[in-house]
This record gives C-alpha cells, sequence and structure tokens, in this order.
C-alpha cells in the first residue's frame, strides 16, 4: 500500500524541486545578483580617467620587475583592452545587465521547473557571449572568454542534467 502512496504523490502531487537542481539555482541567484549590481554600479560610476591612471600605475610596477620577456606583450594588450573598455564600456554594461537579467529570468522559471528557463539560460549566455564582437582577440580577451566559456558550459550542462524535472 505504501507503494502506492508514493506512486501517487511521485506522478500527481506537485513537484518537488530536486536538491541538485535547487542548489544550482541559489548559486545562479547569488552571482547574477552579484554581477548585476556589480554591472550597475561600474555602469553608473565608470570614470574613464581613473581606469587610464590605475592602468598606468600597473604599468609603472611592471617597470620595476626585472626584465620579463613578457612584458612589452604585456603592456601591449593591456593597452588594446583598456581602450576597447574604455570606447565601448557603455554597450559592454548594457549587453551584460540584458544577459544578466535574462539569466536570471530563466533561472527563477527552471527553479519553478519550466523547461523554457533553461532555454532562456543559454540565451542569455550567447548574449553574454556577443561582447567579444567588440573587442579585439587579444590574449587577455582570450583567456577571459575560456574563463567564462568554461563555467557557462559547466552550468549548462549541469542545468541540462536537469531537464527531466522540467515540464
Amino acid at each position: 500500500m505504501d507503494q502506492d502512496n508514493n506512486f501517487l504523490d511521485e506522478n500527481f502531487g506537485p513537484k518537488r524541486v530536486p536538491t541538485f537542481l535547487k542548489v544550482l539555482c541559489i548559486i545562479s541567484f547569488i552571482v547574477g545578483g552579484i554581477m548585476l549590481l556589480y554591472t550597475v554600479f561600474s555602469l553608473a560610476s565608470f570614470d574613464p580617467e581613473l581606469v587610464e591612471a590605475k592602468f598606468e600605475e600597473q604599468i609603472y610596477q611592471l617597470d620595476q620587475m626585472p626584465d620579463n620577456p613578457f612584458k612589452d606583450m604585456m603592456i601591449e594588450q593591456g593597452r588594446v583592452s583598456i581602450d576597447e573598455q574604455i570606447e565601448h564600456h557603455t554597450t559592454l554594461s548594457i549587453i551584460s545587465i540584458i544577459s544578466i537579467l535574462i539569466s536570471l529570468l530563466g533561472t527563477i522559471l527552471m527553479f519553478r521547473l519550466k523547461k523554457i528557463g533553461f532555454h532562456l539560460y543559454v540565451v542569455s549566455k550567447l548574449i553574454g557571449l556577443s561582447q567579444i564582437l567588440f573587442l579585439t582577440m587579444n590574449t587577455l580577451a582570450i583567456l577571459e572568454l575560456v574563463i567564462f566559456g568554461i563555467f557557462t558550459l559547466a552550468f549548462i550542462i549541469m542545468y541540462a542534467v536537469n531537464l527531466k524535472h522540467m515540464s
């Protein structure tokens, strides 16, 4: 008789969010919330002169180091990255905010066991990836892209494993 009750509860009762999916969603809520706050604050308080001054300070510190065969390359690529960040800061920030909001919406829907949330989550990551259209592919940009890609792919795979629980 107990097996019949369990059978009915699992198939006809309200669905429960699996623990693994719940943990993934909580992590996504926390990271997404922090990134949203950071991006909005960065957009509101961006000062190109301050960014330039910090970069010049980093160059000065690199010059104080013993000779490094990669020093000139690091300075050159850093200069390109800083110039692009200054030039495209507003556009990159708006793309980030849109991506984060869609990601959070997708996470909320997945937490409610809606499969469309997974698709929104994947779209949000593609939107976030579109930022590379504004950047030169130097070593720093490629490194950021690889790190972003590894974490993103890992979360997409972990969410995809939970698609069986969503309708």
